[in-house]
Parts: C-alpha cells; sequence; structure tokens
C-alpha cells in the first residue's frame, strides 16, 4: 500500500504538490494561532523583579569649601601679575615684583609641595637685572617647569625664558628668545607631549600682531617666529587652550577699528593654522577675552560695554570650534567687570573674574555641571580688595586639578599690592 501511495504521487506531481501547499498552510496557520510568550513591560516589574541598578543615578551635588586667602609675599612694594600652573600636589607660582625698586622690576617665584597648604619660606628671584621684567607666565609638565616674561634689558622688550627641571628647586640661566627690534611681550604659553608654544604679541610691523614660537624638546631649544594674525592691528593678549593636539587661540584685536575678539585654532599642536575668524561683531569694546576647551566643546568669555558697563559675556562652540553660540551675557552687575578667566576640569567649568561695584573691587566665583548651559550662585571671595588697573587678571590666575581650586591674584588691603593665594576644595556628595 505504501508503494503505491508513493508511486501515485511519483505518477501525479500536481497532486503532490497540492498536498504539500495545503500542509503548509496548516502549520503557518496553526503557528499563527498559539499565544505568544509576551516580555514583560517595566510597568509590570514588580519592585522584588527590578534591577536596582539599572535605576537612574543621582547627579552629584557640588559644594565648594574656601580656605582663609594665605599672603605669599610681605615686601612693602608692589608685587604684580600672578600666574599659576599645578603638576601633582605642587603648586607653582610666578609673578613680578618691584622689591628692588620702581625701575627694577624682577619675576619671582615660589611654590606650594603639598597643593596649597604651605608655601616656600622665601621666594626665588628668577630675573636679575637692572632693567624691567614684566608680565611673566609659566607652564609645568611633571618635574619641567617653563617660565616666560618680557625684559628690556637689550634696550627694547623682548621675549626671555627660563627652566627648572627638577619642579622648580633649581633653575637655569635665562634665555633671550626674541631678536627683533620691535616690542615684544604678553606671553602666553602651553605645553603638551613635551611641546611647548609660547604666544606673544609684538609691533616689528609697525601694529601690534600675535605671533608664535615652539619648542619640540621641552624647551630646550626653539623655532623661528611665526606670524599668526597676518591682518591684526594692535593685536594683543593672545590666549590659548589645548585638548590634544588642537589648539585654540583668541586675543583682542582693532583692525576693524574697535577692540574685537578674534579666533584661530590648529590640529596639529601649531605647526599649521586656520585662517582669522571674528567671534565679536558689535561697535562696543570686547576686551581681555579667553578661552577653555575640553573633548570638543570650547568657551570664550572676555569683558564688554555695549550696555553701558562692562559685563562678562561668552560664546559655546560645541563642535570643536567650527560654530559658536550667539554672544550672551553672562555676568550682569551694576559695576564693572573685567579678567574673566575660564577653567574645565573633571565635569566641571569654572569661571573667576573681578568685580569694581559700590566703591570695592573684588573677586567673584562660580562653576557650571553642564558645560555652561547653568551656573551656580556667584561667591564672592572675601577679603579681596583687589586694585582695578593692578592687571590682577594675568596669564593663569586659575588652575584647577583634582578637588582643589587653585586662585592668585595681588590685593593692596595693605597700602601696597601684594600677591595672595586661597584655595577652594570641591566636595561631590550624590544626593
Amino acid at each position: 500500500m505504501k508503494a503505491r501511495f508513493i508511486t501515485t504521487f511519483a505518477k501525479q506531481p500536481r497532486i503532490a504538490l497540492a498536498y504539500m501547499l495545503i500542509a503548509i498552510f496548516l502549520i503557518l496557520f496553526i503557528t499563527a494561532c498559539s499565544p505568544a510568550e509576551v516580555e514583560p513591560t517595566p510597568e509590570a516589574l514588580t519592585e522584588s523583579e527590578a534591577d536596582p541598578e539599572e535605576s537612574i543615578p543621582a547627579e552629584p551635588v557640588y559644594t565648594i569649601q574656601w580656605d582663609d586667602e594665605i599672603q605669599i609675599t610681605v615686601t612693602s612694594k608692589p608685587s604684580i601679575f600672578p600666574s599659576l600652573a599645578v603638576s601633582g600636589n605642587t603648586v607653582n607660582m610666578v609673578w613680578i615684583d618691584l622689591r628692588h625698586g620702581p625701575q627694577s622690576q624682577e619675576v619671582y617665584y615660589s611654590q606650594s609641595a603639598d597643593s596649597g597648604e604651605t608655601w616656600l619660606a622665601s621666594e626665588i628671584r628668577i630675573s636679575n637685572d637692572p632693567a624691567s621684567s614684566i608680565r611673566s607666565s609659566l607652564v609645568v609638565q611633571d618635574n619641567l617647569v617653563n617660565l616666560f616674561w618680557r625684559d628690556n634689558r637689550d634696550g627694547n622688550f623682548e621675549l626671555y625664558t627660563c627652566q627648572s627641571s627638577d619642579g622648580g628647586n633649581t633653575w637655569g640661566s635665562e634665555t633671550r628668545l626674541t631678536e627683533d627690534a620691535g616690542y615684544t611681550g604678553c606671553p602666553f604659553p602651553t605645553i603638551s607631549e613635551n611641546v611647548v608654544t609660547v604666544f606673544f604679541r609684538d609691533d616689528r610691523l609697525n601694529t601690534f600682531k600675535i605671533h608664535q614660537k615652539r619648542s619640540l624638546d621641552g624647551g630646550a631649544t626653539w623655532g623661528e617666529d611665526i606670524l599668526l594674525s597676518e591682518e591684526g592691528i594692535n593685536a594683543e593678549f593672545p590666549y590659548p587652550a589645548v585638548v590634544g593636539e588642537t589648539i585654540h587661540l583668541v586675543w583682542r584685536d582693532n583692525r576693524d577699528g574697535n577692540a574685537e575678539v578674534y579666533y584661530k585654532r590648529s590640529f596639529d599642536g601649531g605647526e599649521k593654522w586656520n585662517s582669522d575668524e571674528r567671534l565679536t561683531n558689535d561697535p562696543a569694546e570686547s576686551e581681555h577675552p579667553k578661552v577653555a576647551a575640553w573633548d570638543n566643546n570650547i568657551i570664550v568669555v572676555w569683558r564688554d560695554n555695549r550696555n553701558g558697563k562692562y559685563e562678562i559675556f561668552h560664546m559655546i562652540s560645541t563642535d570643536a570650534g567650527a560654530n559658536f553660540s550667539e554672544a550672551k551675557a553672562l555676568v550682569e552687575s551694576d559695576g564693572d567687570c573685567f579678567w574673566p578667566t575660564p577653567y574645565y576640569l573633571g565635569g566641571l567649568l569654572h569661571l573667576i573674574w573681578a568685580e569694581s561695584s559700590e566703591g570695592e573691587t573684588f573677586l567673584n566665583h562660580f562653576y557650571s555641571a553642564d558645560d555652561g548651559n547653568s551656573w551656580s550662585e556667584a561667591a564672592r571671595l572675601d577679603n579681596c580688595n583687589l586694585p582695578f588697573d593692578a592687571g590682577v587678571m594675568s596669564a593663569h590666575p586659575i588652575v584647577v586639578l583634582g578637588n582643589y581650586i587653585h586662585i592668585a591674584y595681588n590685593d593692596n588691603r595693605s597700602g601696597e599690592n601684594e600677591i595672595y593665594y586661597i584655595r577652594g576644595k570641591i566636595n561631590t556628595d550624590n544626593e
């Protein structure tokens, strides 16, 4: 019988095909009608079934505890332009000191080996010449400290440098970096992977323009001066921020008839640069620009008097400088604000600035935990009596490392400008 059945199908293939199609249809019908297992939705999970690790973590809550300020200099002579650099637990500070007479401004250095808790009993004199040394700044990488300033011992102001390879304990000789009849000044350095770049202004072309010099061996040898702002007029105060090999640079420029903020960037550590980009566009004066950068984010801050008094304005870029937001007021004041300085580390964006209001001049700080979209309440750092024209915010007055905010400033509460230091500790609680 079985053989006959198979033979019949073999002789009549159309009948065989029909039976096969019927069988397939029945299988599909039965499968479609069977109840499928349904994964329970998150709402259907009981508390015992829910995974507590999948719950949304609480946003960190930050508080900052400020220590009492420490007076670094006690000379009864002016001390100005403090600048900071931090490596590990070592806080390095440099400033200009007039203790040797008003015509002999010298570069002095001090350090703290315990994150700002205590400081050297005696400051170290770096420059030693009857001429004026001014506008000092420094960068640090591990134990390598590179210090820069402008000096007129050669008859006109030139760029000088001095280096320490043991964390600031001993220093090498003073070295002249620029060789030109022009007036050179305002050095602002960076260091990354042993590449030291210093930006400065120079009027060798009959007006101030922004230049750079690079060292590929940690400051041992230097390349040629490179002109960066070819069209610049009275360009000054170049200020860089570095993320990997990308350098973001801002400066003040008068090529448009009034002070505006300009920007350019390099993706290869300063070897090649994009063209200059004007960021501000207002008849008012835009001054004291500075920049901070992290990941693909950039914030540019400056002071601006478009509203009749100097306030702090800012712009933000989230695509590494390809585009910037509109200029917006960040700090509005009844008085005047000046020398804003941003610094970013560990998820917090910090800003300090000086403010003159109601007969007082003081220092403020606030921070943002969301890349500059919102800000904390401003904290006034008490007992700061800052002279308005003392250039209190020089190269790097604020550095953040680990849980500490380090700030240096000069204060004339004693009747003369002295250097002070204040430290804030960042506390984080998940609530």
